[in-house]
């Protein structure tokens, strides 16, 4: 359309011009040579399209190149709706008076529908003023004679508008109406929803209340049926002491009427059996004076004790380090062998029940684990009852000595109570459900998930980790087997291995077991402290020494974690640990 067309330079300044800035931009992007030809180093955006020197330079090639003159007359510029208007009109009747449309109009953007029609010859008729300088500079006058007259501009102007489409039809009121019926169905429905929901939001208040009132009356008969039972117990002792008072009284008036003993004798046979027991004492001091210097001269079992346990110690820190060292010195081999002819040397030394309770495990320690771990059976009374009934034997009681009896007897009557308020007759945790009972919700402190525990502190590494020992051994099903299979300084050693792997995590671990162990002191090693309470103290029982052991920390470090199972020792603790981990939980971190 455009081949052969001679443009003027005010022509081509009216057409660059003509165009809004995101229409030219449009134009200009969308052809292959567009801004690479025309603006070489300079990237025109639509901000900048509207500017001088843009317009300058497609003027410029609108002059020498009449494809792009073609491209920018197809652009939807101001003319579109003349194109629209002329299209209206027949070739002939354009052919006649396209000179008055022209003065009729007085737009350029007229002769441009002209120059775009599809028609040859009209396109021909617009092609003439594109030659020409001063209609585009100023158009010309209308004529008064005109034979059209101002109805064209108002058809043009019409085309232009665009079409609004009517709202307020009767199809489109009716869809109004239906959807104003459905918008107050939905309100209504609305409403009675959340009339139903106040409903059942006030019955499931009084149902909570009822409730809440309910467990607070079974607490007080609780609390009254337990005070009962503590007066029953209180009176029954009272009962049984008297019964044994008359019982005596009349044993010794039987031994008076039927022996025929009289007062005196029995008052002789007592200060008898005094007088006996005074030159028994008399004779203590010489006995230890004599042994003592019998120990300076050829050495004592606690030093022999206290030398053993260095050696063990020094052979397991020797032994690690072959395992991790991928260079081995030959005098570390050498060393490792001398230490163990010096340990086996040692170990000939000891008695022979010595030797066996250092090797397998001592007794004392075996039944005190029993009775600790007494709350994972599913009958705690029968399983107390059993440690008593073996406690009776004549040859355990030979084996663990008169203090180690006594002791062990006590802590069996103390565990009894201390399970009796807790639960009666019923366990804290069963052992044969792996210890996983239902899990409800976290009683106060308690933690399940420790390494999420440890992730949410500000920082991780600041718990001070406290362990009762036999008793997270019987509350984790692979260790308490280990244990009976092995014997418990298997699975001690076990345990204690996987503490070393978490210590990094911890301030400080330490691992508190009852009775007497194969160690003489405290022991730390990469940051797990192994403690038996009978080195400690004279009590063989975990529970004291980690009960002193927690308030003596307190004051000094930012927060305590025990791991135990042991309701009565988390009560006497309850004031100064920061939470308590059960044994299941804490194997399922140490192996996880």
């Amino acid at each position: 359309m455009a081949e052969g067309v001679v443009l003027s330079r005010e022509a081509a300044s009216w057409l660059a011009a003509a165009l809004d800035d995101q229409t030219l931009f449009d134009f200009l992007v969308s052809r292959e040579v567009g801004q690479g030809l025309f603006f070489k180093g300079f990237q025109v955006n639509v901000r900048n399209a509207g500017k001088p020197a843009v317009r300058n330079r497609v003027r410029s090639e609108l002059l020498r190149s009449p494809e792009l003159l073609s491209g920018l007359l197809e652009c939807p510029g101001p003319w579109r709706a003349w194109c629209k208007t002329l299209a209206m009109f027949e070739e002939k009747w354009l052919l006649s008076h396209w000179r008055d449309l022209v003065r009729v109009s007085r737009r350029q953007d007229v002769v441009v529908a002209l120059v775009v029609d599809a028609r040859p010859a009209v396109a021909a008729r617009g092609r003439r003023f594109l030659r020409l300088t001063r209609f585009w500079d100023r158009p010309p006058a209308a004529s008064p004679a005109s034979r059209i007259g101002g109805g064209l501009q108002f058809l043009a102007e019409l085309l232009a508008t665009p079409r609004v489409v009517p709202t307020d039809t009767p199809e489109r009121a009716g869809g109004v109406v239906a959807t104003e019926r459905r918008v107050r169905v939905l309100d209504d429905q609305l409403a009675a929803a959340r009339e139903r929901l106040a409903r059942e939001r006030t019955s499931a208040q009084e149902a909570a209340a009822r409730w809440t009132e309910e467990r607070k009356k079974l607490q007080a008969e609780n609390r009254d049926l337990r005070s009962q039972l503590h007066a029953v117990h209180r009176e029954l002792e009272r009962q049984l002491a008297q019964t044994d008072e008359r019982v005596r009284a009349g044993a010794e008036g039987f031994q008076c009427r039927v022996l025929g003993l009289s007062e005196e004798v029995v008052h002789i046979r007592e200060a008898l059996a005094a007088a006996q027991v005074d030159r028994v004492q008399d004779r203590v001091e010489p006995m230890l004076e004599q042994h003592r210097r019998l120990n300076e001269k050829y050495g004592a079992l606690s030093a022999l004790r206290a030398e053993l346990a260095t050696l063990q110690n020094g052979e397991k820190r020797l032994l690690q380090c072959v395992e991790e060292s991928v260079v081995v010195l030959p005098e570390l081999h050498r060393l490792l062998a001398d230490l163990r002819q010096r340990r086996d040397s040692l170990q000939a030394l000891l008695p022979d029940a010595v030797r066996e309770a250092a090797s397998e495990g001592d007794l004392g320690n075996a039944l005190l684990a029993r009775v600790k771990g007494a709350h994972f059976q599913a009958d705690w009374g029968a399983e107390l009852d059993r440690v008593v009934a073996l406690l009776e034997v004549p040859l355990v009681g030979e084996l663990l000595g008169a203090a180690g009896l006594e002791r062990l007897q006590r802590a069996a009557s103390e565990r009894h109570k201390v399970l009796a308020r807790a639960r009666p007759c019923a366990p804290e945790l069963g052992r044969g459900q792996g210890g996983g009972a239902s899990r409800g919700e976290p009683q106060g402190r308690e933690i399940w998930d420790v390494a999420g525990a440890l992730e949410r502190r500000q920082v991780p590494a600041s718990v001070w980790l406290v362990v009762d020992g036999y008793n997270t051994i019987l509350g984790e099903p692979r260790l308490a087997a280990m244990a009976e299979q092995h014997g418990l300084a298997k699975a001690r050693e076990e345990m204690v291995r996987l503490c070393r792997r978490r210590a990094v995590m911890f301030r400080g671990v330490e691992v508190v077991f009852d009775g007497a162990g194969p160690l003489s002191v405290r022991e730390t090693l990469d940051g797990v402290t192994e403690v038996f309470a009978a080195q400690k103290q004279e009590s063989q029982n975990a529970d004291v020494y980690i009960l002193g052991r927690i308030t003596a920390m307190q004051p000094s470090v930012d927060a305590i974690w025990l791991v135990t199972s042991d309701q009565g020792l988390r009560r006497s603790v309850e004031s100064c640990c920061n939470a308590f981990i059960k044994p299941s939980d804490f194997c399922r971190f140490l192996v996880g």
